[in-house]
């Protein structure tokens, strides 16, 4: 069961999400999601809005659109996803043979920790739709098993 959609406010805010809970607070409020499966947080209101999506110790999947960062879980256990942030950050640190389905975005897009694979519509685009750093679209292709990686799409 999916819980009502988390808002943000006309200031700065953060969401984090995990498997057992998502939480969305900014000055003035503190709102937690716990026992979802699905968790959608949206940032419209204002403001500089950050988000943190912590993948479990199972095979997670990773997937970004323009506007859109998600994490999910295996087989749909958890899942949380972020909408019109302007920097999101998937902590992929916890386990498991992830995967990330990655597109160009709109929003600062950082990733920490292992994954197995990456299908990447931004990387093929990079040079003319995205910027990517610290490292180019080549580098971070070549660099999909590394243990710590930082993506930026813009």
């Amino acid at each position: 069961m999916p819980c009502t959609p988390l808002y943000d406010s006309a200031g700065d805010d953060n969401f984090i999400g995990g498997p057992a809970r998502g939480v969305m607070f900014g000055a003035g409020y503190y709102n937690i999601a716990q026992g979802f499966e699905r968790c959608v947080a949206q940032a419209t209101a204002g403001g500089y809005d950050r988000a943190v999506l912590y993948d479990s110790n199972g095979n997670d999947t990773v997937t970004t659109t323009q506007f859109t960062a998600r994490v999910r879980g295996p087989g749909g256990n958890f899942d949380n996803q972020v909408n019109n942030f302007e920097q999101v950050t998937a902590n992929l640190v916890n386990g498991g043979t992830n995967v990330m389905n990655i597109a160009a975005t709109d929003f600062i897009f950082n990733m920490f920790g292992q994954t197995s694979s990456v299908a990447s519509t931004a990387l093929a685009s990079a040079a003319a739709n995205a910027l990517v750093t610290p490292q180019s679209a080549s580098e971070l292709a070549s660099n999909i098993g590394a243990r710590v990686r930082s993506v930026r799409y813009r």
